[in-house]
This record gives structure tokens, C-alpha cells and sequence, in this order.
């Protein structure tokens, strides 16, 4: 068996081996925390533009039949010819 220098022994190349892997295995923890904050906060940010769009048109709405009403009470609503 060849022998090597002290410094560069099988368990120091076997802990740089161990050290890379924790490295890595911390940073795939960390991705997949955030992809998971990123996809929560996309689908939290759609379900508001839904919530808000619902809303503006739903005042639309009111705001229409209440231009009808002060306009002329008698065909609030009335088809437009």
C-alpha cells in the first residue's frame, strides 16, 4: 500500500468528502424552504387579485344602477333600447 504524507491521509480526504456533502445537503434544505415561501406567496398574491378584481366590479355594478336610478327612477331596471 502507497503511503501519503500526513496531510493528505484517506480520513482527511474522507471528512472534506462529508463536509461537502453536509454543504450541500443544508443548501437543498434552504431551496426548498424557499421555493415553498415563493409558491405560498404567488398563490396568496392571486387569491388577493381575485379578491380585489370580485370587489371593483361588484362596485361597478352598484355604481351603474344607481347612475340608472338618479337619472330616472322609473326605468332603473329597464333594458336600454
Amino acid at each position: 500500500m502507497k503511503s501519503f504524507p500526513p496531510r493528505f491521509s484517506l480520513r482527511r480526504k474522507g471528512a472534506i468528502l462529508l463536509n461537502v456533502l453536509i454543504v450541500v445537503v443544508i443548501t437543498s434544505i434552504l431551496l426548498a424552504g424557499l421555493s415553498t415561501l415563493v409558491v405560498s406567496d404567488s398563490s396568496m398574491t392571486t387569491t388577493e387579485s381575485n379578491y380585489a378584481n370580485s370587489l371593483v366590479t361588484a362596485e361597478a355594478g352598484i355604481n351603474y344602477e344607481l347612475r340608472k336610478i338618479s337619472t330616472d327612477d322609473t326605468t332603473a331596471d329597464q333594458k336600454h333600447s
